[in-house]
């Protein structure tokens, strides 16, 4: 385990980044202003969980963002992460090597076919950031109740959901940067069915839990941040976003500081009741 683990420096050994930008990373940080949006939120609601989880489990890790983040603040826990996608856990692997992580599991999955029950195991904390907007509300029933029968008693599940399709949570058009809105693939078009915050609670409730985090993310001044750095990175404009990183970020940061009526994503931790 490194000493010191900047947030997202696993990309740095999957993308194959230029000297400058490994330079610009290591005196400014990550980049992304979406994951800072993510991250400010998790980390507040972090700071409802008493005692360190032990077993941690990241649904959907994607690129490992989160993956990275748990194993590092979490030292002593073990951090199980899959995904569907085969490349981004080869990846992961890649990464996790060069950086000497060592207690973190990363496997590929398809969330459909998830079923546990062989292994017995129970989580301290579960987090599922995004990734059921790819099922329909079917499979939301389905998936949420395997889910939370792994958490154990007085223990933690995260979600972080958006509860718009990116078209109608977007403040400045993607038109206006189609190349980087592209990159988002599949998860710009948000090719399953939404969960409401109503439906979701509703859903803690039925499987025994009690919310005691939850607050809508991506205000006007979080996305609008988000945005902009879409429109500067389709631009090629790096040195004008090296320059206003520090604001977008620090704009990005606030999200988590307010109630956000109308965020376009919504937040939830809940514990499991005994």
């Amino acid at each position: 385990m490194p000493i010191f683990f900047r947030f997202r420096e696993n990309i740095l050994f999957t993308t194959n980044p230029s000297l400058v930008s490994k330079i610009m990373f290591y005196i400014f940080g990550h980049d992304f202003i979406g994951m800072e949006i993510r991250l400010a939120h998790f980390k507040s609601a972090l700071k409802y969980i008493k005692q360190k989880p032990q077993q941690i489990l990241d649904v959907g890790c994607s690129s490992g963002d989160l993956s990275f983040f748990l194993a590092s603040r979490y030292k002593h826990a073990t951090v199980d992460a899959f995904d569907i996608n085969k490349q981004e856990i080869f990846n992961n692997k890649k990464a996790q090597a060069a950086l000497k992580i060592k207690n973190i599991n990363f496997y590929t999955q398809d969330l459909r076919k998830f079923n546990p029950k062989k292994e017995n195991k129970k989580y301290d904390l579960i987090c599922c950031l995004t990734t059921l907007i790819f099922f329909t509300k079917k499979e939301h029933l389905r998936i949420a109740k395997v889910l939370m029968n792994l958490v154990d008693a007085k223990k933690y599940v995260y979600f972080d959901l958006p509860n718009k399709v990116e078209e109608d949570q977007s403040i400045i058009p993607p038109k206006y940067y189609p190349r980087i809105h592209s990159l988002f693939g599949s998860a710009a078009t948000n090719t399953g069915e939404l969960l409401t915050l109503q439906e979701l609670e509703n859903l803690l409730e039925r499987n025994n839990f009690e919310i005691i985090y939850k607050n809508k993310a991506r205000n006007f001044i979080a996305r609008f941040a988000w945005d902009l750095d879409n429109v500067f990175r389709e631009k090629d404009w790096n040195k004008v976003r090296l320059l206003l990183l520090p604001i977008l970020r620090f704009l990005a940061k606030i999200d988590a500081w307010f109630s956000n009526k109308n965020g376009s994503c919504f937040c939830v931790l809940a514990r499991k009741k005994e």
